[in-house]
């Protein structure tokens, strides 16, 4: 059966959600590590890998993308593919006032096989096993709803577990029992209905302009 939040108390949801509001901006994200993806499965070495962290991006953040990128290469070195194009998915719309940020998906093709292949580059990002297949869900309805056929999906995963050191892992959508419609939808819901009371308290959702373009973060209630 999958676990549907049970680490997450839906009594604390509406202070999670102002949380990841009132946040400050960020001055810096996973953006080259999520753009490195494909060339890591195109055979890039590591050497260059590191290069391109170390010269892109805001500088308080090249270290955290190199750490993503270098674990994340333990898994995608090698793929035997010629070419992975990103798939131009990038919101899932709940309704008119609420879209979720889709992480950057990549087309990998490999021996004929293909596949798509997301990256979790956050190391405080450690999802369970029902959380991953719920992300998993959101991201195939997101390829579905833009028309593109529906391949099995990998999460590479470079979190914590220990909070310490990332572990390089992953996730695949034909190893794991896919989160039902019904289930999708009272996330949804209990998404919605909680943003709507946060609007009705008189918080206001601010915009959230960056000097960077941002990598997709997955929402506050962690998928």
């Amino acid at each position: 059966m999958i676990e549907l939040f049970a680490e997450l108390d839906p009594a604390g949801d509406l202070e999670r959600l102002k949380g990841w509001h009132s946040r400050p901006p960020a001055s810096w994200n996973y953006q080259i590590a999520h753009s490195l993806v494909p060339r890591m499965a195109e055979g890039v070495s590591k050497e260059q890998i590191a290069a391109a962290c170390a010269a892109k991006g805001a500088p308080s953040g090249r270290r955290p993308n190199a750490d993503a990128a270098l674990t994340a290469y333990q898994l995608l070195a090698g793929r035997s593919t010629n070419r992975c194009p990103r798939v131009p998915v990038s919101k899932y719309n709940l309704r008119k006032d609420i879209q979720i940020s889709i992480s950057p998906i990549h087309l990998i093709i490999e021996k004929s096989h293909p596949r798509f292949a997301v990256l979790n580059p956050r190391k405080g990002l450690v999802l369970s096993e029902g959380q991953i297949s719920i992300w998993m869900k959101i991201l195939k309805d997101s390829c579905a709803r833009e028309g593109y056929e529906n391949y099995p999906f990998e999460i590479i995963d470079v979190s914590a577990p220990n909070r310490k050191t990332r572990v390089a892992r992953i996730w695949r959508s034909d190893g794991l029992q896919e989160a039902s419609d019904g289930i999708l939808t009272s996330v949804f819901q209990r998404y919605a209905n909680t943003f709507d009371i946060l609007v009705q308290s008189g918080f206001k959702v601010p915009d959230r302009p960056t000097r960077h373009p941002p990598a997709p973060p997955p929402n506050p209630f962690g998928f």
